[in-house]
């Protein structure tokens, strides 16, 4: 699954290039207040509160974020479909390729797609999540740009402060990324193997990741009855899995 894992980070550079888009169109609405109301290149609050001012300013940003949060959710949706499909086919491919087992039913179900996509599996759906991180990024702008205003900060200051709340936006994105992908990824295995009649499987740590004490205590131990297993992913940025118990070492190839 690494070409899935690799082809997936590249798509997210791409996805992370919308949040310097924001952060551009955000920090223009700052320095065109600054041109319009400013007097020696100081803004006040009490200026910026006149005539709705502050309000129309929160309202524009408030609107590049939301647009912010559109695009990324259907980035990651569709993504997501793809990813399960490109999972589930590798999994039938080496079920096909391996000894002692007769493969039906290898077709994708779209119900268990969209089953797995929205599955609340930490706590809430990738959706609700990125909804969530956006609406928190609108509030900690909105703090950053009233405390700039209260504190007579320069506009070179607040684009500043800008740029830091958006990267760091941008992190949580990416992380939220890569936990959805290692769990879509989880989803597909696990179905293609039920529809398989596979009974048992093993957990497998990634090969090309510092085993954690977590992932490292469940590598190669006991198998587990599928539909028992721990879910997955175990930790952010985590590209564990499951394989069929008696084929870890077909497993361990195309992890």
């Amino acid at each position: 699954m690494k070409e899935i894992y690799n082809l997936q980070e590249k798509k997210t550079i791409n996805l992370l290039r919308l949040y310097k888009e924001a952060q551009k169109d955000m920090e223009q609405c700052i320095v065109d207040v600054f041109l319009k109301y400013s007097e020696g290149g100081e803004l006040t609050y009490t200026e910026m509160s006149k005539y709705n001012r502050l309000t129309t300013l929160y309202n524009d940003i408030n609107n590049i974020v939301k647009d912010l949060g559109n695009k990324e959710v259907k980035a990651i949706r569709s993504d997501l479909i793809e990813n399960y499909h490109k999972a589930y086919e590798q999994v039938d491919e080496v079920l096909k390729a391996g000894p002692g087992i007769e493969v039906v039913g290898s077709k994708v179900n779209k119900q268990l797609v969209e089953k797995a996509i929205t599955y609340p599996w930490s706590g809430s759906d990738f959706k609700t999540r990125s909804v969530k991180n956006k609406e928190y990024l609108a509030r900690r702008i909105r703090d950053t740009i009233t405390r700039g205003f209260v504190d007579g900060k320069s506009v070179s200051e607040m684009t500043k402060e800008l740029k830091t709340v958006t990267e760091t936006s941008a992190y949580e994105a990416r992380r939220l990324i890569r936990s959805e992908t290692s769990h879509i990824i989880n989803s597909a295995t696990h179905d293609r193997y039920k529809m398989a009649g596979i009974e048992k499987v093993q957990f497998l740590a990634a090969a090309d990741e510092v085993t954690c004490d977590d992932c490292g205590e469940l590598d190669g131990g006991e198998p587990f009855i599928l539909g028992q297993e721990p879910m997955l992913p175990i930790h952010p940025n985590c590209r564990c899995t499951y394989v069929r118990s008696e084929e870890r070492r077909v497993g361990k190839e195309c992890s």
